[in-house]
């Protein structure tokens, strides 16, 4: 499940890993937001928003111009973080095409 990811990122919080997110090169021009997530017990607290903006700077550090993701299409909080980051839901790719279970998203850097 880790194949070509680039980068991974994790938040601990009392020397816990509360969150992680991933980078993932999709091509050239592009970088795919993979995995993120952040433990129940520390929601709340926009650890997702701090995995998301340490992807974003480092997709930018490499040279991308966009950040991709999908995310589940009944995950209301997950879309709204995404959206309010400047993110806009797009045509579902890859392996997602035609699967409304998901919805993708991409944003410009």
């Amino acid at each position: 499940m880790t194949e070509g990811i680039g980068d991974a990122f994790v938040v601990y919080c009392d020397g816990e890993p509360a969150a992680c997110g991933c980078l993932k090169r999709y091509d050239a021009e592009s970088a795919e937001l993979k995995r993120v997530f952040v433990r129940k017990e520390f929601r709340r607290k926009h650890l997702a928003t701090a995995i998301v903006e340490a992807c974003e700077r480092e997709a930018r550090r490499q040279g991308y111009h966009v950040m991709a993701l999908e995310t589940g299409a009944e995950m209301p909080e997950a879309i709204a973080m995404y959206r309010k980051r400047g993110y806009t839901q797009i045509e579902n790719y890859g392996d997602f095409a035609g699967d409304t279970v998901y919805i993708c998203m991409k944003k410009l850097l």
